[in-house]
């Protein structure tokens, strides 16, 4: 087999990807405006840049026609990806990259996305593959991966020089509970996924092997290279793909389907493991590293330990295992040389340097202390980050159909031109990473979102306040979706991300617990509603909200197999089930004392009413973070089941949970936007035709409310695409009955479900024709919903369910109020 090279002189899609290339459409005269702002206390000495931007149809042929300007006019060395398309319209999303110049701490800069033919000198970055291993030149660096015996790099050079041991005893390994340390296999697929001048990413897929050979569990490993540096990003995901034997639908740890292990690491050896005499290691994260001599190398024993969160709460009931024991031993971290004790403290800062006189090593955790356990490490030959640290005081299980993805970054460095301060400066950064965004008006134009307006002190004072509560405290309830994680201690590598359900405690103990252990789950979709109120506000507290929620229910949330029944494969779970903690079952919904406490609410495990992915599919638009996306899709997979069980259930006379409709049409069109595959169209048009809301009862529930505005965003698609075709007009019609059922209907049993309602009936307003009889009455009656729950709110915190009913609706009211037209 001849070598294959690919030199990348631009933006490059590969076949496979599922997007559809726009025909026959000529790139508009654009000029965006951009910003970048630096909102940690940390110099960005030379960022990378990763934010999607979406496209209003019609406008960008093809991605190659854009670059990017900074300050002063000058085009940057960017490269700029397509995500989706509008069907034949032209580029719907795209990723844009670049590295930025260094940023002050507080500091906002000005770029500007123009379409130009103008193409910037870029950096050598080229790919080359023979019969047994990948070559990557960053022109600061070669990296070398054996695709026949795959373990991360074979080889790490610089300037000639070799960095990386070829023993092949560095790379990713995994220690089960016997103490065998399990490797990943050898024959990897691996695939460019992403590719442009300026980063190159390869997807790894295999497994880790038991001593017999036998498949322990699965992996998914992403690596991002960049033009001129010799930095790595690494996203690994380990994936049980099990299924989870829930007997009586009790779904508890412990249960047959589990991987239990000991240590599951990257270990990094270099060539001469002897010659690294220095190093620099995190502690607390108010602090800078401590300086470290490695009186023998990197046979040194250095360990940096986050046993727990650190928070008062940090041995919280939240964290008990199949044994209904809490392992966490102490709070917060050590950081220890020798067994003795160099610093501890609450949380610590994730990065590790070590240094030689000729080259160094930088290992970062991003959300180190926030996935604990975690740890860094120095010995043994080598330096290593610890997803899953041995030193902790219990096994890990990896339940049945669930994974975990970690983020790390891996550089190389030469000591002379890079001092191992600076290198803790790149490392930190990396935990950071700086977000480009348009303005509120340019992304109400692109379509790309649900219907929103701008921020609005005047007419819905009451909404804007008690929306910002979620991220900042806000009037008497001093509250934050953030404060109220370490109540329950949300964190730890299963819960960080997840919101606590605060609205489950009642005080009556029939759970178990006064403050029971509640999760939430991304109900109502937190993720999706905390994104749209960062493009209207540019807070970048509701980002880290939305991307931690999104991140935790892509790994956590959705139940990764194949093997159950089909009502539940690839699935999301509920939140905890009603009036009952959590106990052993996680995040996933129903314990075995629901039974013994006779709770109402048997939920068991994943049904249609809680699918909530849009934000998922958001995040992946906004962020080109992939194992997110892929999460998503497979979530599609268990719509188009689900779907199935709707023919049967109406077949019967039956009705399920009204929010299903709306969560599986959402989930069935994104998938068809990002693929382009027409299974998922047609199956969204099927839930739409099933619908048929106009047979309803008179009563508004939050499922009607949801159906509309779920409806709103596909005729908006649609008008597009496609212009007013059948499926245009069966849609519509199916809004109208949605629109004509809220005008026969009293209010709904809550006022912050008004808001959902209101989405509905002013989209039916929207969409009515001037001729419609009820046009008006639809503007008047979504208007009088909105305004009328507008003052009831507190202005303060008042509960993670409320307030995502809140912040994650009512766009439609500020849009119309705002603007003229759709």
């Amino acid at each position: 087999m001849k070598a294959m090279i690919i030199a990348f002189a631009g933006c490059v899609c590969f076949a496979g990807c599922g997007l559809m290339p726009g025909q026959k459409l000529r790139t508009r005269d654009v000029e965006i405006p951009l910003t970048v702002t630096n909102s940690t206390p940390y110099v960005q000495g030379r960022p990378w840049i990763q934010s999607g931007i979406p496209f209003a149809p019609s406008t960008i042929a093809s991605a190659s026609d854009l670059r990017v300007l900074d300050p002063r006019g000058v085009p940057v060395a960017a490269q700029i990806i397509p995500l989706s398309f509008w069907k034949n319209k032209g580029v719907r999303w795209a990723l844009v990259e670049f590295f930025g110049q260094p940023f002050a701490p507080g500091e906002t800069r000005n770029y500007t996305l123009v379409s130009m033919t103008v193409r910037p000198a870029h950096q050598i970055l080229s790919l080359t593959r023979d019969n047994d291993s990948i070559t990557v030149n960053t022109g600061a660096a070669v990296f070398t991966l054996d695709a026949s015996s795959f373990s991360l790099f074979r080889k790490v050079s610089m300037n000639g020089r070799t960095i990386m041991d070829e023993s092949g005893r560095s790379g990713f390994f995994l220690v089960d509970t016997l103490g065998n340390t399990c490797r990943m296999n050898g024959s990897a697929y691996i695939v460019v996924e992403d590719s442009g001048s300026e980063s190159v990413t390869l997807k790894a897929t295999g497994g880790y092997l038991d001593p017999e050979g036998n498949t322990l569990v699965h992996y998914v490993l992403r690596m991002q290279f960049f033009a001129g540096s010799a930095t790595v990003r690494l996203f690994h995901t380990l994936k049980n793909p099990r299924p989870e034997n829930h007997k009586g639908n009790n779904w508890d740890l412990g249960a047959a389907g589990s991987l239990f292990f000991r240590d599951m690491s990257l270990v990094l050896r270099p060539t001469d493991p002897a010659a690294y005499t220095e190093a620099l290691i995190g502690r607390d994260t108010t602090e800078v590293p401590l300086p470290v001599t490695l009186a023998s190398g990197l046979n040194t024993p250095v360990l940096l330990h986050q046993e727990s969160s650190g928070g008062k709460s940090w041995n919280a009931q939240t964290h008990m295992n199949r044994f209904y024991r809490v392992p966490m031993r102490y709070q917060g971290f050590r950081l220890s040389q020798s067994r003795t004790v160099l610093a501890q403290g609450d949380q610590a800062r994730g990065v590790l340097v070590v240094s030689s006189k000729n080259s160094g090593i930088g290992l970062g955790m991003r959300h180190f202390w926030q996935n604990f356990p975690a740890a860094l490490s120095i010995g043994d030959s080598a330096c290593a980050a610890h997803l899953f640290p041995g030193s902790f005081g219990d096994w890990y299980e990896l339940r049945g159909g669930e994974q975990k993805t970690h983020e790390l970054t891996v550089t190389f460095f030469n000591p002379a031109k890079s001092p191992i301060v600076d290198i803790t400066h790149l490392l930190t950064a990396a935990q950071y990473p700086l977000l480009l965004r348009a303005l509120p008006a340019y992304y109400m134009s692109t379509k790309a979102f649900f219907p929103f307006g701008p921020v609005d002190t005047v007419r819905a004072k009451n909404y804007e306040h008690t929306s910002a509560s979620a991220i900042a405290p806000t009037g008497p309830v001093q509250r934050t979706y953030f404060s109220q994680r370490w109540v329950i201690d949300e964190w730890g590598w299963r819960d960080f991300g997840d919101a606590f359900a605060d609205h489950e405690c009642d005080h009556t103990k029939k759970g178990g617990y006064d403050f029971p252990v509640s999760h939430y789950n991304n109900e109502y979709d937190v993720a999706d509603g905390a994104f749209g109120q960062w493009v209207r506000s540019g807070e970048r507290a509701w980002f880290t909200l939305a991307e931690e929620q999104a991140r935790h229910s892509a790994d956590i949330d959705i139940y990764h197999t194949c093997g159950d029944l089909s009502p539940y494969n690839h699935g999301m779970f509920a939140h905890t089930t009603h009036g009952c903690a959590a106990w052993r079952s996680g995040h996933r919904s129903f314990p075995i004392e629901g039974t013994k406490f006779n709770i109402t609410y048997a939920s068991g495990g994943p049904e249609t009413g809680h699918q909530y992915t849009h934000g998922l599919f958001q995040y992946f638009y906004l962020s080109g973070i992939r194992f997110v996306l892929d999460a998503a899709l497979e979530n599609a997979e268990f719509s188009q089941d689900a779907r199935q069980r709707y023919v049967w259930l109406k077949k019967k006379g039956l009705d399920n949970n009204p929010r299903g409709y709306p969560n599986l049409l959402l989930g069935q069109m994104n998938a068809y936007l990002i693929t382009g595959e027409q299974r998922y169209y047609d199956q969204a048009m099927e839930l739409i035709r099933m619908v048929q809301p106009g047979g309803r009862k008179p009563g508004v529930d939050m499922g009607m409310g949801m159906l509309g505005r779920n409806l709103d965003y596909f005729l908006s698609w649609k008008e597009a695409v496609d212009g007013h075709d059948r499926d245009f007009s069966d849609a519509r019609a199916t809004l109208l009955d949605v629109g004509d059922l809220v005008l026969r209907s009293d209010k709904s049993s809550w006022w912050s479900v008004d808001f959902m309602v209101s989405d509905a009936v002013l989209a039916a307003y929207s969409w009515a024709n001037d001729k419609d009889p009820n046009r008006d009455a639809y503007r008047k009656k979504g208007v009088e919903l909105f305004e009328s729950a507008e003052k009831q709110l507190p202005s303060t915190y008042c509960g993670q369910k409320t307030l995502v009913q809140v912040f994650g609706y009512g766009g439609k009211y500020l849009q119309v109020m705002n603007t003229k037209g759709r």
